[in-house]
């Protein structure tokens, strides 16, 4: 019934956010100090940050609905990461000005308070250079590569609607990745010509059978996400309207048809993507990657 359905998006909702609080771990650590203080002085750190507490409060608890009931949405928990997390923030801050104005005046809660805000800090800044370090260690692209499809994709008159193929479960480590709209290969084009975009035509391919699984009364709603993201997919939607038309054939000339009917120029091939023959036989020009193994590829037809 309706009332099973709601609780099985508020569980899923719950479950999410607070797997994406704890992994917060600095905020975290943080959040829980900070909310003993509050219960050692509830009453007068209640009455002087009532306001903000309950916004807070409420900010999370919508982006918990909002994670449970559109969890098939790709962008669904960018509410609590958009807004959330700075929320965290300023209640950390608010909470250390609050502990300092509030404390009692003696060496002792002076040498803790500055020691917590020195490990805090130092914390952030040395996770913020490993992060920076994997960054300039592992791009994901050459320079090389990203040249030559920006001198590419600069041809005049060039369609800029392109296609892409991934393969299998290696370019998909996460079910949300299903998603083609939201992870294409080509986003960097974005960046180079804003109006360029790619369609997948490997829908077919995406693994059903996800490993990240949460049930609910034997039901497992990453499944039902995933088969969402195929069957709203634009090209899944083509070849079911082939199909309604009976001029369906197979997936490779499916896939040709497509190319042909939106005059479809370049394409963008995963290291991990497994072509037809149909779609070899149309390629004219082909870049490769060093570093990724991707394929930017011209069509000719």
């Amino acid at each position: 019934g309706i009332f099973s359905d709601l609780k099985m998006m508020a569980t899923y909702g719950i479950k999410l956010s607070i797997a994406k609080t704890l992994d917060l771990f600095y905020i975290n650590l943080v959040y829980i100090g900070f909310l003993i203080f509050l219960f050692y002085r509830r009453k007068k750190a209640l009455e002087d940050g009532g306001i903000l507490l309950k916004l807070l409060a409420s900010v999370y608890i919508v982006s918990i609905l909002a994670l449970g009931f559109l969890y098939q949405m790709t962008d669904s928990y960018q509410l609590f990461f958009n807004i959330v997390i700075p929320f965290l923030h300023i209640l950390t801050i608010w909470g250390l000005i609050y502990f300092l104005a509030e404390m009692p005046k003696n060496y002792f809660y002076t040498i803790v308070l500055f020691l917590s805000v020195t490990l805090l800090c130092g914390y952030n800044v040395y996770t913020d250079r490993n992060v920076r370090a994997d960054w300039s260690r592992d791009k994901p692209y050459s320079e090389t590569y990203l040249n030559s499809v920006d001198s590419a994709i600069s041809i005049p008159g060039l369609n800029p609607m392109g296609v892409y193929f991934k393969g299998g479960q290696a370019d998909y480590p996460a079910y949300y990745t299903t998603y083609t709209l939201g992870f294409p290969l080509g986003n960097y084009m974005k960046f180079m010509k804003s109006y360029f975009n790619t369609v997948c035509l490997t829908v077919f391919d995406i693994p059903i059978n996800s490993n990240d699984s949460i049930y609910y009364k034997g039901t497992n709603i990453i499944y039902n996400s995933v088969k969402f993201a195929i069957t709203s997919s634009l090209f899944y939607k083509y070849v079911e309207e082939q199909k309604t038309h009976n001029e369906f054939i197979s997936i490779p000339q499916s896939q040709l048809d497509f190319i042909k009917q939106y005059h479809i120029q370049y394409g963008i091939i995963s290291r991990h993507a497994q072509l037809a023959l149909e779609i070899n036989a149309i390629i004219s020009k082909t870049i490769v990657d060093s570093t990724s193994g991707e394929k930017f590829v011209f069509f000719k037809y």
